[in-house]
């Protein structure tokens, strides 16, 4: 009876070494970074991208299927259920169907969007998640600023002016207007600042508009590309190149895909500028940091 008891206590206070170890693991190991880190995430034919600063993240697009879910698993911490913000570029399917998967799984509290939607089921179901998840719906436009912490998205496309030209107005803001135009043209694109650090977020947004964006309102320079439209020929163009002068171009898109992307033209003028490039095709998530100042490549 002695030995049971003394079995007893010797278990017990292991289990509670045991937590105090998980408790001390946690809270080192898994402290919000002070830095700033992008996510491009391997999600195949898509594009899914996730922005994380302390205890703030931003997803930016959610890929064509779920494999966004394990993408937020490897880079947000277990018990971390709640996303800031999420920014869906313009609704097709590559880069919105897995944010219904996001919606399943974590709580938004905004969603920035354009008024643009499609006849899709995956648009639907996204159009139902974010109202009874009870998300904010902010409206893209050119010139707003959006702040979050230490870091700001100055919106750079869209202008509000298209909203007035043909297209057809509901009472709804997510998905209240319809267009026989591209939907690639309605890409949302901003410019991430984190103090001496700049990135550009492209969409899907083609040469045609790109043009009109860089006279419209310039585009500074910056460090971080994200190339629109996963490096087909009709997105990055070498004016947009020029304009913002990135040190490094990340591209999203599955091997082999039936869409030939990159395309070659791309690569070429990648290289002749001189600008290092990534791919997930070929590197997986790739990853990027910044304390402000400098950055690197973490993978």
């Amino acid at each position: 009876m002695e030995n049971e008891r003394s079995r007893q206590q010797w278990l017990s206070i292991l289990a509670f070494a045991v937590l105090v170890a998980l408790v001390i693991w946690l809270s080192v190991f898994s402290r919000p970074s002070k830095k700033l880190r992008i996510v491009a995430c391997d999600v195949g034919q898509g594009d899914a991208l996730i922005i994380i600063h302390q205890s703030t993240q931003i997803v930016v697009d959610g890929g064509p299927g779920d494999k966004i879910l394990s993408c937020l698993e490897r880079y947000l911490p277990f018990w971390d259920r709640q996303i800031e913000m999420v920014v869906l570029t313009h609704p097709q399917a590559d880069h919105l169907n897995g944010l219904v998967d996001v919606y399943d799984r974590y709580t938004v509290d905004n969603f920035v969007t354009t008024p643009v939607a499609n006849s899709t089921s995956g648009f639907r179901l996204l159009k139902e998640a974010v109202e009874n998840n009870g998300s904010q719906v902010i409206l893209a436009e050119d010139g707003k600023k959006i702040n979050m912490g230490l870091i700001y998205l100055d919106i750079l496309n869209p202008i509000s002016a298209v909203y007035d030209q043909n297209y057809i107005d509901d009472t709804s803001v997510l998905g209240a207007m319809t267009t026989s135009e591209d939907l690639n043209n309605f890409s949302i694109v901003f410019n991430l600042h984190y103090y001496n650090f700049d990135a550009l977020f492209t969409g899907d947004l083609g040469p045609e508009k790109i043009h009109q964006m860089i006279a419209r309102d310039g585009i500074k320079d910056v460090e971080y590309l994200k190339i629109p439209h996963h490096g087909s020929r009709n997105g990055l163009t070498q004016e947009l190149l020029d304009a913002s002068t990135p040190e490094i171009a990340v591209m999203s898109l599955a091997a082999d895909n039936r869409y030939g992307h990159p395309h070659q033209e791309i690569i070429e003028m990648l290289q002749k500028s001189g600008i290092d490039y990534y791919r997930t095709d070929e590197s997986g998530d790739v990853i990027v940091e910044s304390d402000g100042n400098m950055f690197w490549i973490v993978k």
